[in-house]
């Protein structure tokens, strides 16, 4: 195979010692025509970004990129897409890691469906969600070609599962600038303009998985703007899906999701009108009573 230049953009924030976990899985891929790139969002933060210089410069031949202002996922991504040397770019979140063999396995069914004429977005790969130190699940999904309606209930996969070409992510726009579903909205992008994606039937990354206690008792406002923002996005493509059920489906699990966040939120007027909107969509879903008492506890 030809050993054409992938570039693995990595966003770092507040994460110097995931980051060397990260960089290593990198370093270690059987493909050996990479460049990383490692976008520093730790403005805010010199102590952190000393550290994370530190810990960069240790290694040889990185593109190190000081972000000089706190950007965000969405934008650092962007900045490293416009920094990439090739082809090809892969994501990695700070606190994940790439098996060994991820961007060769990858990079080679691209290039089989490239010969077949396929319109390629991207591909990605099953994956272990790893949790307390241990695998928790394995998640293994199956979509090909173009899911919409599958995707926008569940994002078929976040960005440290992906390779893509960098012509195609330039030619949708990159990355939108949201505090959440980043990686939904990209390939919602992908997917809307004709773009397929595919997948290697094969566990090819680590995904780690947090107990965030700072969501315990209450949802960030900006987490639901993002979600009702994303809800619009998608709605804005119903019509390129030709069964109205899987838009029902669709419609019920926003819903459904953001009912959960105002019921937590202690926002029962908007709960009690994404609930309403459920028992109006599947009047004798099992679900709805759930929530029903879920709301009526809360109140």
């Amino acid at each position: 195979m030809e050993q054409e230049l992938v570039s693995v953009v990595i966003p770092t924030y507040k994460r110097p010692e995931e980051l060397k976990r990260a960089i290593n899985s990198v370093i270690n891929q059987t493909y050996k025509n990479i460049e990383i790139i490692v976008i520093d969002d730790n403005y805010k933060y010199p102590e952190i970004r000393k550290k994370t210089e530190s810990i960069v410069s240790k290694y040889k031949n990185i593109i190190y990129i000081e972000n000089k202002e706190n950007l965000g996922g969405s934008e650092s991504r962007n900045v490293g897409i416009n920094n990439a040397h090739g082809k090809y770019i892969a994501f990695l979140d700070d606190d994940d890691e790439f098996l060994p063999n991820k961007i060769e396995m990858q990079l080679k069914l691209y290039k089989k469906l490239e010969k077949q004429e396929k319109k390629v977005g991207l591909i990605y790969c099953y994956a272990n969600v790893i949790k307390d130190g241990k695998i928790y699940k394995t998640i293994q999904k199956d979509y090909e070609g173009i899911p919409l309606a599958e995707h926008m209930i569940e994002c078929i996969a976040a960005t440290s599962w992906w390779i893509c070409k960098k012509e195609v992510l330039i030619d949708i726009g990159y990355f939108d600038e949201l505090s959440s579903h980043q990686d939904a909205a990209l390939i919602l992008k992908l997917l809307s303009k004709g773009y397929e994606i595919y997948r290697v039937p094969e566990i090819l990354l680590n995904y780690y998985v947090y107990n965030n206690k700072d969501r315990i008792s209450k949802v960030d406002n900006k987490y639901i703007n993002t979600d009702l923002y994303y809800r619009d996005l998608c709605r804005k493509q119903y019509e390129k899906i030709k069964n109205k059920k899987q838009i029902k489906n669709v419609e019920y699990s926003f819903n459904k999701r953001l009912c959960y966040f105002y019921i937590k939120n202690k926002e029962f007027d908007k709960a009690k009108k994404e609930l309403k909107a459920m028992c109006k969509i599947f009047p004798f879903k099992l679900q709805n009573l759930k929530y029903i008492v879920k709301f009526l506890i809360k109140k």
